[in-house]
């Protein structure tokens, strides 16, 4: 992957520098597409420094097209220099360390400035009423998810069925559920459903997990840690994340195939209705009198989750 993306992302480059060479002002269609697709490619290679520089020289570019930055000689240089500064960024690629993340920020934050946009995340935060208390409350949050996904994966790939590690996870969930924001901070909200839904898929297993899957769960859940802890940091620094994350998608892909991977899963709504009739699951319709194989506090996982959506329905009505 990191071979492709060097190969993509200096393709790219090169055609940027080549737009700007001749004296006359470049396509500012050409040179806004141009810097978009730099960001996707950084974006699928999980290169997050280099796509937070390209989105600032794709705000830099939207700047010149829209007329918020005229295009004379000092603009030239400018982009020329900040082209010179991405292709070193890609060649450090695979040897990256936090020194060229913050120089990729710094670079970010002078191209949005130069492109006539200098508060676009500090009134993007302003706008769905994020102060410098609530950016701090989601990335402490945030944290402690992350810190009980990783706890809980550890404890599942020893042991696929303990049933504790998921309820410390719902509780960590919860705090973050009732930031009054959170629908406006994507892919926050998909996150938590996810990983909501990862759980809900654990604990309606009935029968003995197959060999391998808490390697499966730990990755899952890893993946989960990673992806919150990334979009939690993000809204304390810039005020939202990036909806469309590198770690967002590799989660999303991976819970996809867990969730497709479960051979035995139970509706709901199907074991809300054995409830009322009294029957436990896993009791035949001949009137077998077995004993289910799930503990009673699995069930009760599926109704914490099932009635956290009621009461999101619910306060979306209030509102």
């Amino acid at each position: 992957m990191s071979d492709f993306f060097a190969l993509e992302a200096g393709e790219y480059l090169d055609r940027l520098d080549a737009l700007l060479q001749p004296p006359a002002p470049p396509a500012a269609d050409e040179l806004v597409r141009l810097a978009r697709a730099l960001r996707g490619s950084a974006l699928m290679a999980s290169q997050q420094g280099i796509a937070r520089a390209a989105m600032g020289f794709e705000a830099f570019a939207r700047g010149v097209r829209e007329g918020r930055r005229p295009w004379d000689a000092a603009t030239k240089q400018i982009a020329i220099r900040s082209v010179d500064d991405l292709k070193i960024f890609v060649r450090k690629a695979a040897s990256w360390t936090e020194a060229d993340t913050a120089k990729a920020e710094a670079l970010a934050s002078q191209l949005e400035q130069f492109g006539g946009r200098p508060s676009a995340q500090v009134r993007a935060a302003e706008a769905i009423g994020l102060d410098a208390g609530a950016r701090a409350f989601v990335a402490r949050e945030g944290a402690a998810i992350a810190s009980a996904l990783d706890r809980a994966g550890r404890a599942l790939r020893a042991n696929p069925i303990a049933h504790d590690p998921l309820q410390q996870v719902l509780k960590a969930l919860q705090p973050l559920r009732g930031l009054a924001a959170l629908n406006d901070l994507p892919p926050l909200p998909d996150l938590l459903e996810g990983i909501e839904q990862a759980i809900g898929a654990i604990s309606r297993t009935t029968v003995a997990p197959p060999a391998g899957v808490g390697d499966t769960i730990a990755e899952l859940f890893q993946m989960a840690a990673t992806s919150i802890a990334h979009a939690a940091r993000e809204v304390a620094e810039r005020g939202r994340p990036d909806p469309e994350s590198a770690e967002f998608r590799k989660f999303a892909g991976l819970l996809v195939q867990f969730i497709d991977s479960e051979p035995d899963v139970v509706p709901i709504e199907t074991v809300a209705t054995m409830v009322r009739r009294g029957t436990p699951p896993g009791v035949g319709a001949t009137g077998g009198t077995g004993e289910s194989a799930r503990p009673s506090t699995l069930s009760r996982l599926e109704l914490v989750s099932h009635g956290e959506h009621l009461r999101q329905a619910a306060d979306s009505l209030e509102r």
